[in-house]
């Protein structure tokens, strides 16, 4: 098992080390944070601001999960939709909260989001798959990054670690 402080603190291995079924790491975040499973290929990284769990894949692909310790209003809501599609590079108005599709997630309905940025200088465009739950006492982004044939490869690995995902 492995621990980590909630508050993006330096990742510490504990005594044992167990492994999930799809033949990752099990790992578990205390005071608060999360627990989950990594699948072959994945690894943790150190924290950073607003990270509350850090992974990479790959050469090139990160995944981050960050907690907001209260809830967040339709406004809130919004205005994170409309930062990730800036971030993009596609306009805000293509995506909307009414018609994302969604998931149950962490006791509520999250919210899928497949970015696909829009083409600039770089030869491989990145991709962006997020998901979002907006619940009373808190908001959780889980987010993977990376140029889209890689983020392709590992969309499975990154839809079994969001479901291993628990508080």
């Amino acid at each position: 098992v492995r621990t980590s402080s909630s508050h993006g603190g330096p990742s510490q291995k504990a005594p044992s080390e167990a492994t999930n079924p799809s033949g990752g790491v099990a790992a578990k975040r205390p005071f608060g944070g999360f627990r989950y499973a990594l699948t072959q290929g994945w690894r943790e990284v150190e924290p950073i601001e607003f990270r509350d769990v850090n992974l990479r894949a790959g050469e090139a692909v990160e995944a981050w999960v960050t907690r907001i310790g209260r809830g967040l209003d339709e406004a809130e809501q919004r205005a994170n939709l409309n930062r990730w599609a800036r971030q993009a590079g596609v306009s805000p108005e293509t995506l909307s909260l009414e018609t994302l599709p969604r998931v149950a997630w962490l006791g509520g309905e999250a919210l899928m989001v497949d970015l696909q940025e829009a083409q600039s200088g770089a030869s491989i465009p990145n991709r962006s798959l997020i998901r979002a739950v907006f619940l009373d006492d808190q908001a959780v982004f889980a987010r993977m990054k990376g140029p889209s044939p890689e983020v392709a490869q590992y969309e499975q690995d990154f839809v079994r670690f969001c479901d291993s995902l628990a508080a």
